[in-house]
């Protein structure tokens, strides 16, 4: 408070002034500035004394208010950036007799929002202020300030060599595309069938056939991560098997009919090639043939 003496001598001699502020305290300055340490009413008064002994008063009652006591808490100050989610929330108050309260949010000294309680999760990586300004109905004001990180999170990613193989021999090389700004990466492969690996670039085979979904998990040591999944199919071997109408025939006339039996385990549809032994090959699913000439022919059917 400043204090503006309007006092006036009317017989022209010097005045003495004597200044009592209400809370104890006082000055004998002509125009004093005051600060008070406790919000309340008080009854400031102006004591005058001209040369002669002449006196007269004046006073005026002041209101000092409490200024906010603002507080704001998260649900985390430190986070990954794939996911994000602060919630913060104001528990900011102001004494009896202190008003009410209105609220500005800044974020990087940029006004966000004006809400009692605020949510963030599109912030960039790296270190973010936020601040919170209470301002009271009567001007008062107060603030607090909390720093948000936000980590770099990989992006998962692989390829494979072959992702579809016969069960025979299958040989499954995985080779890890993941990406991270800065830092180290840390890996988990879940191949789909029990077995798991903490390789950069696994080796992996199938002792059944079936399609496998493999899951890569890229993750850092803050624990920030992603997740890639992919299929991957190992076909069944096909069990090949004919049957022929007979194995021994005059050379006259002779027609021989194969009959094709064969499965394939996995339900996947076959092509077939017949090698009938005589230069002849057909790719039908059953077939005959008559022989020109007589002799041993040996016959081949590849499924």
């Amino acid at each position: 408070f400043n204090f503006l003496n309007t006092t006036d001598s009317l017989n022209g001699s010097g005045l003495v002034y004597s200044w009592d502020f209400g809370d104890g305290s006082n000055s004998t300055e002509k125009n004093p500035s005051k600060s008070f340490g406790t919000a309340g009413v008080y009854l400031a008064k102006l004591r005058s004394t001209n040369g002669f002994g002449c006196k007269d008063s004046s006073s005026l009652s002041l209101t000092v208010y409490n200024e906010p006591n603002v507080n704001i808490s998260l649900n985390s100050s430190e986070q990954c950036e794939k996911n994000q989610s602060f919630n913060i929330l104001n528990s900011s108050t102001v004494s009896y007799g202190g008003g009410t309260l209105t609220y500005n949010w800044l974020l990087n000294d940029s006004l966000i929002s004006s809400n009692t309680n605020i949510s963030l999760n599109s912030l960039g990586i790296g270190n973010h202020q936020l601040k919170l300004i209470a301002t009271s109905n009567f001007s008062c004001k107060d603030s607090t300030e909390k720093t948000i990180t936000i980590l770099g999170s990989p992006k998962a990613d692989y390829t494979v060599n072959q992702d579809s193989q016969c069960l025979d021999g299958n040989r499954f090389q995985f080779y890890n595309g993941s990406l991270i700004g800065s830092g180290t990466l840390f890996y988990t492969w879940n191949f789909g069938d029990s077995l798991s690996s903490q390789l950069t670039n696994p080796v992996t085979s199938f002792d059944k056939f079936g399609s496998y979904e493999v899951a890569l998990i890229a993750y850092t040591i803050a624990g920030c991560s992603d997740t890639v999944k992919k299929l991957i199919f190992v076909h069944s071997t096909p069990v090949i098997e004919f049957t022929l109408s007979d194995t021994a025939l005059c050379l006259k006339n002779n027609e021989f009919i194969f009959n094709n039996n064969s499965s394939n385990p996995d339900g996947l549809s076959l092509s077939y090639s017949w090698d009938l032994g005589d230069s002849t090959r057909v790719n039908t699913l059953n077939t005959s043939r008559q022989y020109s000439k007589s002799g041993d022919y040996f016959v081949r059917l590849i499924g």
